[in-house]
């Protein structure tokens, strides 16, 4: 007998079964053109219709021919595809055009954020929503009303069913589950007779006690009796905390009062906008995959449609039946009313989609309906990915976890002993360092991985590792720690488009495109790594404006231009000339034709990564210039993705021969040998949500932002919070399990120091734990293998006609960082710092936009005595600097008057001969430029305002200026503490020499301390 339902668990095979079933359904007669199956994604479509056509050529079948046919017309495809084909073929009955086009997630979000602000505000053009606006906010309105458009149906329910209804349910739900930890924790004990006065028949179904609850662990006081006795009770306290979790949601007050009050207006206002969107989206017409499952159902609703489909479909397959939601099943019900047609495949515990509207409840209640209507239901318990060490581990961890988990056996024995699984717990930092001492001694050691191609052991190589984590962040951070270790490893996908380096540079340069006037786009233009231009050019550019004149106009005009700063202004001038001619695409390509943007990303670390990411970005770009080839447009359309938070998936990349590293949802369906997880613990608990903002659950709540005098949300805000946030972290355990289950050998939990995971849990479940040994990792890997390779090309083949000289303290301490720096990428948590000439203060040094660092320098160069500092240093620091906050304004003040003050400082006060000198100097054919801040006869100074100054290598800098000018002597100033440090020149020359040997690869390439001597010491002030 055929299962209707297969639960089936990672790497057990469901592909195989869904295309035996299909099979089956052939062979009993059925044409392909009667069978619908349903998957996840065109990909798995695609995979099962090549799946059912080579066994179909490799079987016995009647008419094979017409069944081969057939099938390359069989409805097999996503549950969208299946809803388009209903509404192109009853369009009048789905209530759409004929001719209507299906838009991608991308255009159907940037057309609602285009048209929901107009439904709004045509809707509120009725007087009687005032009181609504009143309570909600505009802002809130149109953040509810964007949720009420992504899942139209779902939300329309639940505006239906009314305040009360919605709240006696999450009440309801809420006392059963305290009820349920109440019961664990007294573990079969009577709290009566344990506890002074504790309420009797707590046990009951209906959450009217929990008030009672509430006011009990109210009274208890430790310091008073009869409760001195109990102040040690861990039972107690932790009772008393559970009760305190739940006393916000039974505590109503103003704002429910509030949000009773305009709830009918809300409905009224909701249904209003989705008429007002439907019309639109009707003249345009497009259609949203929500939209398509939103008129197939409409045109279900009629009889004859039903009945059409009803009389050609005969059977219904489903494939990751866990990723669907109740508006889906509604549609498939409609096509198939009697179960007894479907089968499905699904594992519950792989249900990790909520954020696409994917509900895991829906497959639990299909397995109640199939069980009482008698129909049967298949565990397939096989794994033929990972070995039965593994499958032990799982098996012995994941049911404390995971309510539906199914032991799983394997089909193979695992080569030795074990152990199979290790745990490791500390910060991100030495997860990374821990995964390049596990992966060179595997390396070391020959570890042998199975190779399920081969059906052989091999040695493992490193495209055999995957490292997994939980957002991109996380893995970025750890690619940067694993670059700095000299492990070869690629981000193959995962995260969003719009947070990489490529895009926001191509934003900046699409918006100064579409208005030279945007003089933000064009400061972050000119400092990208497109052209790099300095602070202090940039500064020095603002200075000569004059009134009404933008930055972009004086570039224009200015005669006396550094390299660089010329370069940029003739690539834009082309740029502009050719906006009105070549579609914005093609103008991000011209650009970075002319400045090398990609050749230089090629060679530097993640550099294929990068490149990628640049092409994602070409990509997007494209989608968005059909119908409108004005950069001023698309980057408006870009805009509003950046506004509105919606992510841009990173394009996929083959990690080579190198480590992979891939987000959880990523790597579903996805296998290798050794599987490292990152911060496991750390994801767990709820994510943060603004009180200001709408929360809404499909099927659960949908609670718009109606907040107190005191800013306190709604009781029914905080019972559905709560909830969401229990089945979040019931998503977040999933989440792991698929993780876990991705490794096919090895595997190692990577425990966050702060998670919720106890460490003996795993201990409990066959994991070893392992720590960072003290000797340095091996690396039986050549430098040549995977994205981690420095640059190739010699320092000539970057994008810069020179190089700054305030490059060279970075490049003495790590060449990469200072190639990176190149680029303008942000620096990795313990990587290093660079300080380009014209000072940069970190984002928290920068008030009002002004770093004290630029105020104190821009005082320096305008005033030689501390008189006129003091009489007009705060007017001009207004002017130059307006929007700069006052704290700023007196820091920079205050170490502007050190130098002035202080003694070590005298003999340079007053003796300068130049400021702000320009400086160009030749080393090893190399072009150097900066500038330096005080000149005088016989020395070279600079002011540093850090707040700590590595003297040493700032010497560096302030001695190629010395050179370039025949100073002998080179001076550093740390304004904070007073200080002096000095070298002389010609010492400086041969390090400099040294340095730039190695940022041009001809030396070591990895982290190198900068060059010290014992020439210079510090002269206190």
């Amino acid at each position: 007998m055929e299962a209707n339902l297969y639960v089936a668990g990672a790497g057990t095979g469901k592909t195989y079964t869904l295309a035996e079933r299909y099979l089956r359904f052939l062979e009993e007669g059925l044409s392909p053109l009667q069978v619908v199956a349903v998957t996840f994604t065109e990909r798995a479509a695609l995979e099962l219709r090549h799946r059912v056509r080579q066994m179909v050529g490799e079987r016995s079948l009647d008419q094979k021919e017409r069944v081969l046919a057939e099938l390359e017309a069989a409805p097999i495809g996503t549950l969208h595809a299946l809803a388009a084909r209903i509404c192109r073929e009853f369009p009048e009955e789905a209530g759409v055009p004929a001719d209507f086009q299906v838009m991608e997630d991308l255009e159907a979000a940037l057309l609602l954020e285009a048209w929901l602000e107009e439904v709004l505000l045509e809707e509120l053009q009725d007087p009687s929503y005032a009181s609504l606006v009143e309570a909600v906010g505009y802002e809130g309105l149109l953040d509810t009303l964007r949720k009420v458009a992504q899942d139209p149906l779902a939300a329309q329910e639940l505006l239906e069913k009314g305040l009360g209804e919605v709240a006696r349910a999450l009440r309801l739900e809420a006392w059963r589950s305290l009820r349920h930890q109440m019961e664990k924790l007294f573990r079969g004990e009577n709290p009566e007779e344990r506890f002074p006065e504790f309420p009797e028949g707590w046990r009951t179904e209906e959450p009217q006690v929990v008030p009672t609850l509430l006011d009990w662990a109210g009274k208890v006081k430790f310091n008073k009796k009869p409760w001195l006795e109990y102040k040690d009770d861990p039972v107690l306290k932790r009772l008393r905390e559970l009760l305190e979790g739940v006393r916000e949601g039974f505590s109503p007050g103003v704002a429910d009062e509030r949000l009773e009050e305009v709830w009918p207006r809300l409905q009224r206002l909701a249904k209003g906008a989705l008429a007002r969107l439907e019309e639109r989206r009707f003249r345009a017409r497009r259609l949203g995959y929500a939209d398509l499952e939103v008129h197939a159902l409409r045109a279900l609703e009629e009889g004859e449609v039903k009945a059409y489909y009803q009389g050609r479909f005969r059977r219904l397959l489903v494939d990751e039946f866990q990723d669907t939601n109740p508006v889906q099943v509604r549609l498939l019900k409609a096509l198939f009313p009697d179960l007894r047609a479907w089968t499905v495949v699904g594992d519950l515990n792989q249900s990790i989609y909520s954020f696409r509207r994917a509900d895991p409840k829906v497959m639990e209640k299909f397995q109640e309906e199939a069980t009482k209507e008698g129909l049967r239901v298949q565990r397939l318990e096989k794994s033929h990915r990972y070995h039965q060490g593994l499958a032990d581990f799982h098996n012995r961890l994941f049911p404390h976890l995971l309510p539906g988990y199914g032991p799983v056996n394997a089909e193979r024995r695992p080569d030795g002993e074990g152990p199979w699984v290790f745990h490791f717990q500390e910060d991100l930092e030495a997860q990374a360092r821990f995964i390049a001492q596990e992966v060179g001694r595997l390396l070391s050691e020959g570890f042998q991985v199975y190779d399920l191609g081969e059906k052989a052991y091999r040695p493992m190589r490193l495209r055999d590792v995957a490292v997994l984590g939980r957002t991109w962040r996380e893995l970025a951070r750890v690619a940067e720690a694993l670059r700095r270790l000299e492990v070869p490893a690629v981000e193959a996908g995962g995260g969003n488009l719009l947070e990489t380096r490529a895009f926001k540079d191509a934003y900046l340069a699409l918006r100064f495109l579409g208005d030279p006037k945007d003089e933000e786009a064009l400061v972050g233009l000119l400092r990208s790594p497109f052209f790099a231009l300095t602070d202090g050019e940039i500064r020095r550019l603002a200075e000569a404006r004059t009134e009404g004149e933008t930055l972009w106009e004086v570039l224009e005009r200015e005669e006396a231009l550094s390299a660089e700063a010329e370069r940029a202004r003739k690539t834009l001038r082309d740029l502009l000339r050719r906006k009105a001619l070549e579609a914005p695409s093609r103008l991000l390509q011209r650009l970075d034709g002319a400045t090398g943007y990609t050749g230089v990303a090629a060679c530097l670390p993640q550099g294929r990564r990068r490149v990628k990411d640049w092409e994602g970005t070409l990509d997007l770009v494209r989608k968005l210039e059909v119908g409108s080839e004005d950069p001023f447009l698309v980057a408006r359309h870009l805009r509003l993705l950046l506004r509105n938070g919606l992510p841009v998936e990173r394009p996929p990349l083959e990690a080579g021969e190198a480590v992979t590293l891939l987000t959880v949802h990523g790597a579903k369906g996805l296998e290798w040998p050794v599987v490292f997880v990152l911060n496991v613990g750390g994801w767990n608990g709820s994510s943060f949500r603004k009180r200001t903002e709408p929360l809404f659950r499909p099927g659960l709540a949908l609670v718009p932002p109606v907040l107190d005098e005191e800013g306190n949300p709604s009781a029914l805000f905080h019972l559905a919070k709560r909830r969401v946030e229990e089945e979040e972290k019931q998503e977040e355990n999933r989440l792991l399990y698929v993780a876990a289950t991705r490794a096919s050998e090895r595997l190692y939990l990577l425990l966050s120091p702060k998670g919720d995971l106890d460490p003996q849990v795993l201990v409990g479940a066959g994991s070893l734990e392992k720590g960072l040994e003290a000797t340095e990792p091996e690396r039986p890997w050549s430098r040549e293998e995977g994205e981690v390779e420095v640059l190739e090309e010699r320092i000539q083949g970057l994008p810069l006609e020179a190089l700054p000289v305030s490059l060279l303290p970075l490049a003495a301490r790590d060449p990469e960082a200072a190639r990176r720096r190149l680029l303008g990428e942000p620096e990795a948590e313990g990587g290093e710092a660079w300080e380009p000439d014209g000072p940069q203060e970190t984002e928290e040094e920068v008030p009002g936009g002004a770093g004290v660092g630029q105020m104190t320098h821009a005082l320096l160069e305008r005033f030689e005595a501390l008189e006129d500092l003091e009489r007009e240093g705060r007017a001009f620091l207004e002017k130059a600097f307006p929007g700069a906050e006052e704290e700023g304004m007196e820091e920079a003040m205050r170490l502007a008057r050190t130098f002035f003050t202080a003694e070590v400082f005298a003999p340079y006060r007053g003796n300068a001969v130049a400021k702000e000198v320009p400086v160009v100097l030749e080393l090893l054919g190399v072009r150097l430029e900066g500038r330096a801040d005080r000149v005088g006869k016989d020395w070279v100074l600079d002011y540093k305002t850090d707040r700590r100054v590595d003297a040493e290598a700032y010497l560096l800098q302030v001695g190629v200026y010395a050179l370039a000018l025949g100073k002998p002597r080179a001076l550093v100033a740390d304004l904070r503490e007073g200080n002096l440090r000095e070298r002389a020149s010609q010492e400086l020359k041969e390090e400099a020499e040294e340095v730039l040997r190695r940022l041009m690869g001809g030396e070591e390439r990895g982290r190198q301390p900068h060059p010290t001597t014992s020439g210079g010491g510090w002269k206190g002030g």
